[in-house]
């Protein structure tokens, strides 16, 4: 095991190999919002890793998939902030998961007194907060100390379609660099690829 190592179509190691299985996940996903590049924005993932990075009471979490929504309980719950609000654009928040999970999850939102904007259009990230746009077109002022951008992630292709390219005959590709999926997908085609090893 080779932990922080940079690997490249050209290394080495890859040439010698008998099998290649390439996972190279998923990276957030950046949409072209005004202010998103702001020092008040972090992405959801860092919110996650690093708990400095969310500063004040005052939260903000651009997109209600699940990811987001863990974020909101995640602060609520274990970090304590008292205003926590999710913007989604989508009719309902977690529309992805099954109903007796998002029974449990609208529970612990509620219970924890997240606020949800949903059915609404997030139209820029300012100092203050994050602008919205309701489905009536009625716009209003977030007020945020931290914006978490939880828009989704997309695959990280770039590193293992090179590899693909090189080593075709001995290369498999798995996880969220094929599609971005749950945790249960990704363990699934892992668990597959090396079944198919012999």
């Amino acid at each position: 095991m080779n932990l922080g190592t940079e690997i490249t179509a050209d290394s080495q190691v890859l040439a010698d190999c008998d099998y290649i299985v390439t996972a190279t996940g998923a990276v957030p996903l950046t949409p072209p919002v005004k202010g998103i590049d702001s020092e008040n924005v972090v992405n959801v993932i860092e919110a996650h890793m690093n708990e400095a990075s969310v500063k004040g009471d005052n939260i903000v979490i651009c997109g209600g998939g699940l990811s987001g929504c863990d974020c909101a309980l995640e602060l609520a719950m274990d970090k304590g902030k008292k205003n926590v609000t999710i913007v989604e654009m989508k009719d309902t928040v977690a529309s992805e998961l099954m109903f007796i999970t998002a029974a449990g999850l609208m529970s612990k939102i509620n219970e924890y007194g997240i606020a949800l904007k949903t059915s609404c259009k997030v139209l820029s990230i300012e100092k203050a907060g994050v602008q919205i746009e309701d489905k009536d077109g009625n716009i209003s002022l977030l007020p945020a100390d931290t914006v978490i951008s939880a828009f989704g992630m997309r695959s990280e292709k770039q590193i293992s379609e090179k590899i693909k390219e090189k080593y075709s005959a001995k290369t498999r590709t798995i996880g969220d660099c094929c599609q971005v999926s749950k945790v249960g997908s990704a363990i699934r085609t892992g668990f597959f690829a090396g079944m198919s090893i012999e």
